[in-house]
This record gives structure tokens, C-alpha cells and sequence, in this order.
């Protein structure tokens, strides 16, 4: 049973073997939804929700963000589509959200868990309030760059996890397209998240991407990647030195890591992963450096498992 649950709590919708720029992903804004439309959505999928009981929940945990001394209610991008499309075969619609309806839905999405326990979790995209970025960095000197999650983190304290888990807000946008309005940009939220969390600076044609996955237990959408910075200045050591200068340089603690056999092994042995985490690794491992993905799997029990989503991967708002 304990693997069972392990596999649940992380699926993927979407896998590239190789992986692709980030910037390629197609992405766009869908029009934004009322909220009565949102909360519907949101009752079908939680147990024993009401709209107005939920409605009420978003509101408090805003106002508990606004009146806090050491919390903050920031703008975020929720997903709002899911479509096969391209030569990608995916795409992505986004609308404007906050921390505060991220944490509220997240909390909810952990009761419904909570109550269908051994259940299997019914994936709606457009029923989600928050997206991420997971991403492992690879040196200058070809090291794979993981972390280990601060104390102060606001969850998984102590656990491991890649070098850069970073959520998606609304400034994320491509800010050379030459549309009057940006189109969100998965690879503007990679740029940024290694810049706060590690203190670079690094070009968005670093960024590549490989696979969409849902963490069942808050639902929480995001895209599992890497940071190629081989060809650059930025040795292991060079990484290691900036970090303690970064802003948010206190979520995590990094070290690089030597990306062959015997340590990979060891590495995603370990028991105390991330599931995001250990997926990011994982990936980078397959696309940056041509191991076997699934042969991985096979031998670390680890989480990647086809998700279920709800209306198929055609689903849309």
C-alpha cells in the first residue's frame, strides 16, 4: 500500500522523451472566468464543498495573507487548459490568480484527499489555482545541481528536492513576442525561480522542459525540467558561491552531485524525495544525458505514472 500512495501522489499528463525549449511551449491566456463559474467547478471536485462555504474559505485565507507580518498574497497564473496541440502535442491556457487561492484550494484538495483516501483522485485542469516550475541545473562542469528544502520552507522542511521549484505569476510573460499582450512563458518562470533561488542570470534558451505532472494531493499543476548552463561560466563551485548571495537562497540548500551510474543510484534511492523533486532529476537524467528514463523507474519505484485526467488531455475551460 505504501507504494500505491507514494505513485499517487504525483502523475504525469504530458512526457517528451528529450524534452524541448521551454520557450516552445505553446501557451495562452483563456478568458477569465467569474467566480460562481470557477466555484462550480470547484464543488463537483471537492467532497462536501458548497460554493458559498468555499467562496468564504478563499476569502478568509486573503485576508489572513493581508493582515500577516510574515506572509504576503502574491499574483499567480492558474491553469485553466489542457489541449493536445503541435508538434509538442500540448498547450497550455492560463489565467490570473493569487497565493491566497492557491493555498485555500490546496488545503481543500488535501481534506477531499483526506476523505477518498485510498480513492483514485478525479484530475481536473481547470479546476486548479496554481502551476509550477521543477528544475534541476547542470553545471558548467556537466555536475547535476539538487537541493535539500530549508527549514524555514513552508512545507517538506528537510526533504529533497531538485535545485529550483518555483510557482508561476503573471509578470512570467514573453517579453519579446510581438503581440500587444504577452503570451505566459514557462520559460520566463524557469529564468526567474534560478535567479531568486540561486542567484544567476542565465538566457531562457538554457531552459528545456519534458513533462506536465499533477500532484493528485493538492493538485497543484507544473512542468518538470532542466537549466543546461554547460558552455557557461557557471561551474559547480561558481552555483554554490552565488547561492548564498540569492534572495530566496534560504528555501534550500544545494550541492552538486556527479551524474553517473553509481551515484544516480544513490541518490534517487534515497527515501526522503520531493516527488516533484525526484521526477526533475529524473528527466534531467533522460534529456540532458541520455539514461533510460523508465528503466529508472523500473528499478527506484519512483513516480511517474500516467495520469488520469479527467475529460482526456482535449479538455478545455
Amino acid at each position: 500500500m505504501e507504494k500505491q500512495e507514494a505513485a499517487s501522489e504525483l502523475q504525469i499528463a504530458w512526457h517528451l522523451e528529450g524534452g524541448a525549449p521551454a520557450g516552445a511551449i505553446p501557451t495562452r491566456w483563456v478568458a477569465q472566468d467569474s467566480t460562481s463559474a470557477q466555484l462550480t467547478v470547484a464543488r463537483a471536485a471537492i467532497l462536501g464543498g458548497t460554493i458559498e462555504s468555499v467562496e468564504e474559505f478563499v476569502r478568509s485565507t486573503r485576508f489572513d495573507l493581508e493582515h500577516s507580518d510574515t506572509q504576503w498574497n502574491d499574483p499567480q497564473l492558474a491553469l485553466r487548459s489542457l489541449a493536445k496541440a503541435g508538434k509538442l502535442g500540448v498547450s497550455l491556457g492560463f489565467i490570473g490568480s493569487d497565493y491566497a487561492a492557491m493555498e485555500a484550494f490546496g488545503r481543500l484538495w488535501r481534506l477531499r484527499n483526506l476523505k477518498a483516501r485510498y480513492s483514485r483522485p478525479r484530475l481536473v485542469p481547470w479546476a486548479s489555482h496554481t502551476f509550477g516550475v521543477a528544475v534541476t541545473l547542470v553545471s558548467a562542469d556537466g555536475l547535476l545541481i539538487v537541493g535539500r528544502r530549508g527549514q524555514a520552507a513552508s512545507r517538506g522542511q528537510g526533504m529533497r528536492t531538485c535545485a529550483v521549484n518555483e510557482g508561476m505569476l503573471e509578470r512570467d510573460v514573453d517579453v519579446q513576442a510581438s503581440s500587444k499582450e504577452p503570451k505566459p512563458s514557462v520559460a520566463a518562470a524557469v529564468v526567474r525561480g534560478v535567479e531568486e533561488e540561486l542567484g544567476l542570470v542565465v538566457p531562457a534558451s538554457a531552459a528545456s522542459v519534458s513533462t506536465l505532472f499533477v500532484v493528485t494531493g493538492e493538485h497543484q499543476w507544473g512542468m518538470a525540467g532542466w537549466c543546461d548552463l554547460r558552455g557557461t561560466q557557471w561551474t559547480a563551485s561558481e552555483i554554490l558561491r552565488a547561492h548564498t548571495d540569492a534572495i530566496d537562497g534560504w528555501e534550500a540548500d544545494i550541492s552538486a552531485v556527479e551524474p553517473a551510474p553509481d551515484a544516480v543510484k544513490q541518490l534517487l534511492s534515497e527515501s526522503d524525495w520531493v516527488p516533484l523533486g525526484a521526477l526533475s532529476v529524473a528527466v534531467t537524467l533522460q534529456g540532458a544525458f541520455g539514461m533510460d528514463l523508465w528503466a529508472m523507474e523500473k528499478e527506484f519505484g519512483r513516480y511517474f505514472e500516467v495520469a488520469s485526467v479527467a475529460g482526456g488531455t482535449g479538455a478545455s475551460a
